[in-house]
């Protein structure tokens, strides 16, 4: 996607379960049910989208 200087796009994407896995104790590929946080942007400093995110069982 390209955007003119002053433009704006709404997008929406999917970010699969395997996506948010990771390796626990045990060593085994896992997910954890809970609320997580996601702040997007192109740096640490310059924040652009902050989401609550619900992962269920």
């Amino acid at each position: 996607m390209s955007l003119k200087p002053g433009e704006s796009q709404t997008v929406s994407f999917t970010i699969s379960r395997d996506k948010l896995a990771f390796y626990n104790n045990d060593l085994q590929w896992t997910t954890e049910p809970g609320e997580f946080r996601l702040m997007l942007g192109s740096a640490s400093d310059d924040i652009r989208l902050d989401a609550d995110l619900t992962l269920a069982d």
